[in-house]
Formats: C-alpha cells, structure tokens, sequence
C-alpha cells in the first residue's frame, strides 16, 4: 500500500484515530482548511480496509469533494467506486466515494461498510448517516467542528475529538500561505441588524438591502483597488442580488469580473469555475458557493463582504485564500463588514477541543484584535507599532500612542461598573413587576454605563458590553426561572433568550446614543 501522507502531524493524526476507533465509534477530526485532510482520511480508510478487511465509506456532498478523494485514493494504487446519482448496479468494492444524497437512496448498491467517512461533517446533511449507519465506525473531518446551533452540536454525534495543527503553525511551516487581514474604516455597522432565531445568524434581508447601498457597492470596489493587486480575487456577498450589483460595478469600472449563484447549471458552473481557475486577474462574486469542496490555490484577495455571528462562516471564507504556492507567500483578507473583530484574525489559535465540547453562543465573545488607522490592517490589541505591509510594498510603521493605554482603562472602569450592578438588589427591587422587567432594565444599566465610558464606542466596545449584559442574564435567570414549571436549567439552552437578549441589546444602542 503506498503512503499518502507526507507531513509528520498527518503521520501522527492519522494513528491517532485508528488508535482511537479501537474504543470509541464515532470521533471528530479537526485540521485547517488546506492541512491535508484529503489525504488523512484518505489514509486512513486503505489502512482500515487493510487490517479489518471490511469497506469503507466515504461521504461527500459536492462533487468537487468528491473528484478530489477519487483522484487521492486512487494515487494509491487503488480505484474507489463511485456512487452518484447515476449510480444503477451494485459495486463490489473496498473502499466507497459517494454523494450523501446518492449514498442515501442507493445503500443496497454497496457492500456493508465497517467504517464511514465523512467530509465536512458540521453540515447538517449528514447527520443522518449516524442513523443509516449505526453499526458501523465513524469518522468525520472538517476544519471548524461546531454545529450551528447550539441545541444539535457535534457532541451529540461523536465521543471524541482528534486536533490539528493551528493555522499559525502550518503558516510557520511553510504548508499555508500567510494572511493580511485588513478592517476598512467604512464597515458596515452589524449592531444595527436583528438576529434571525432560525438561523442564528443576522437577518439575511436586512443585510442585502445595506450592503447594496450603492455608497456599500461602490465601498467594495474602492477597497479592492486600494489594497488588492489585480490577481485572483473571491468576493462573498449577502445575497444573489448584492452579489449581482457587486458585480455589476466591478464591470463598470473595467474589471474581469463574473457572478456565481445557486442556479447556475451544472454546466455553467463548470464553465465559470474554469474561467477562474485560468484567468489570473479573474473576480469570482458569489453567496457562499465557492467554500466548503471548493479548493482553487491561485486566490491571492479574499473579500467578505456580509456579517455573520458564525465562526465556522468566517474560517471557511477565509481560507479560501490559504492555500499556499511556490509563487504565493501571502494573501489578503478585506472584511467589509468587521468580522475579524468579533472573532479574532483568521491565523489566530483557536481552542478546538473546548468549542466542541462546550459550544460558544454564536457571536459571543470579542478577540483582542485592533485595526491601524494608516494601512488598515488588523493586529492584536497589544501591538504599538505597525509592521505590517502597506499596498505598496513597503512597512507601515504606524505608532499608537500612549492615549489607548487611558482609552483602556476607562473600558476597564466601564466593564467594573457593570461587573458590580446588584443582580438580586434589582430582582427584589421589581419583584412585584413582572420576571422579565429586571432582564430588560439590565440591559438598560450597561448600555448607560457604556455610553458614559464611551460616547461614540467601537464595535469591539459594544460586544464587550453585551457580553456582561447576557452574563447578567445567566445569573438572572438562574435566580429567577431555572427549572420553575418546567423550564430549561441554563439560559444558553434557549435560542428564545439568546435572541431576545441581543435584540433587546442591539435596540438600546440605537435609541440611548447620546
């Protein structure tokens, strides 16, 4: 059998499942996107078969996923079959690729797997295949393990993690490109979108129809000629019709630039996608089409132009650009709307093991990132001089002064205030007003105490607040309703809570300003 791996961390992760798959059936295995999990999982499914001599299964949910485990497994000197909708006879095989929703509807075509690879498996598609195949040892792979919601996360499918490198470190080692991440001062402001209950993300309309704001459009553009060089560039907008509009004024302004969404034909998704792969000053505009499965090296600009409250969103856009070349040191990162300041750059260490098993609020939590006012690109909080590259080429050098360090300690004094509001002092003080009074004026004594720290706070500010607002909620919450007629134990549990809390936040913003 011939060895797929080639990195020592592959080598020693891929021992660690099977070791592992000895005691548990189901295990996660987390590695950045472009650290190799092709061949990990490729790996580790000839090995499998090679011991137990039982199939293995692999499951994919885009075909480019697909052609890629075909083309791996087979460099190893063994031909996989493959299961696709076009799929008629059954296939004697050791080792299965197929489509989940061809694999679904056509199990009797396959002989009985003893273990189950899944790719990307935080897509909720496949979720099912724990049901389907509930004898058989499973294993999944993607680079961000955490569902998207906090109700149905990953642990209630697998028993155990295996963690990869950090993307620092594969950026270290020469397996990833490194990025410059860059927050333009003209953001879109996300405090002033709702959340969407459903989708635990911000409100899709109320996001397209800003960020296609002809003065947003027009925002897009001016900062891809600023700090992009006329190479490959993918753009990921809100909706179809940003997406259009985007494109449409890159047109206007010269730009070989092409839109791709959900309705292209197969066939012209192809044809797209091949123009991309050979055109190296090509502008793909897209809604989230060309992430997960879609893997295209030259990429040198990465533009995310949307807000999200997912990480796994954020991650899985930006490493579209990671993926590293003789010819290709570094890429760029432009984050129209201020992800990277809600959660940290895309290169910055990440604890895996703890998000999967005690998944995050979405949004929840402020990194300790800042941007330089000069070339506009994002450093740690901590950082006083700028050494970053500016578009020309040429070391920033930007220093902060020392005025951060008061602007700090104000943002402490704030945080103490809110820290030492006297939970049961209000609850007694509105026990005779309804539960849910002293969770509103909550609300309304942080956002007091910020606007009085900070008349004109930054985005970071204010999600700093709100973390100490839905903290305050927890402690409310516990000393009030927990488990009275039935209700849920912990707040976090509630999807009806979380939202209502960041609403009821995001309102008192808008209407306290001063």
């Amino acid at each position: 059998m011939k060895t797929l791996v080639k990195r020592d961390y592959q080598e020693r992760r891929v021992n660690e499942v099977l070791d592992n798959i000895e005691d548990v059936k189901t295990i996660v295995s987390q590695l950045p996107t472009g650290g190799g999990k092709t061949v990990e999982f490729s790996q580790i499914a000839l090995k499998y078969y090679f011991k137990h001599k039982r199939s293995v299964v692999i499951a994919v949910h885009r075909i480019e996923l697909l052609n890629q485990a075909v083309k791996t497994i087979t460099a190893a000197g063994i031909t996989p079959k493959v299961v696709t909708s076009k799929t008629r006879t059954f296939q004697y095989g050791c080792i299965y690729v197929c489509m989940v929703k061809s694999l679904t509807n056509r199990l009797h075509l396959i002989e009985d797997a003893g273990l189950v690879i899944i790719d990307e498996c935080h897509v909720a598609d496949f979720k099912q295949l724990h049901d389907i195949f509930d004898k058989a040892v499973i294993v999944g792979f993607t680079a961000t393990p955490i569902s998207a919601t906090k109700k149905d996360p990953l642990k209630n499918y697998y028993e155990k993690i295996v963690v990869g490198p950090q993307i620092n470190e594969l950026i270290e080692d020469g397996h990833l490109a490194q990025n410059i991440t860059r927050c333009p001062k003209e953001v879109v402001d996300s405090t002033q979108f709702e959340i969407d209950n459903r989708k635990g993300d911000f409100n899709e309309r109320q996001m397209s129809d800003e960020y296609s704001k002809p003065r947003c459009v027009i925002n897009t553009v001016y900062n891809y000629r600023k700090y992009c060089r006329p190479e490959k560039t993918i753009v990921f907008n809100v909706t179809k019709e940003h997406s259009k509009a985007v494109n449409d004024a890159f047109l206007d302004c010269g730009y070989n630039s092409r839109h791709l969404d959900s309705d292209a034909s197969e066939e012209e998704r192809a044809e797209i996608l091949k123009w991309f792969a050979e055109n190296d000053d090509a502008i793909l505009n897209n809604v989230m089409i060309a992430t997960v499965g879609f893997d295209e090296p030259t990429i040198r600009n990465v533009i995310l132009n949307f807000s999200t409250l997912s990480l796994v969103k954020f991650l899985q856009c930006c490493g579209r650009g990671g993926r590293k070349l003789p010819d290709k040191d570094s890429f760029n990162i432009i984050d129209m709307g201020g992800n990277c300041i809600r959660f940290g750059d895309w290169n910055d260490d990440r604890d895996w093991e703890a998000l999967f098993y005690d998944p995050p609020i979405p949004g929840n939590g402020v990194a300790p990132v800042k941007t330089c006012p000069n070339c506009e690109c994002l450093v740690h909080a901590s950082t006083m001089t700028c050494n970053n590259l500016t578009p020309k080429g040429e070391i920033c050098g930007y220093e902060w002064e020392r005025k951060e360090k008061a602007e700090e300690k104000i943002m402490e004094e704030m945080v103490v205030i809110t820290r030492h509001i006297d939970i049961p002092k209000l609850i007694s003080k509105h026990k005779a007003k309804h539960d849910y009074y002293t969770f509103l004026d909550m609300g309304i004594e942080v956002v007091r105490s910020l606007y009085a720290a900070f008349p004109e706070p930054s985005e970071g500010y204010i999600i700093k607040a709100f973390d100490k607002y839905y903290n305050m909620c927890i402690t409310w919450y516990r000393d009030t309703l927990a488990g009275k007629d039935g209700n849920i134990l912990d707040i976090s549990d509630s999807s009806w809570h979380i939202t209502r809390a960041k609403n009821h936040f995001n309102n008192l913003i808008k209407k306290m300003k001063p």
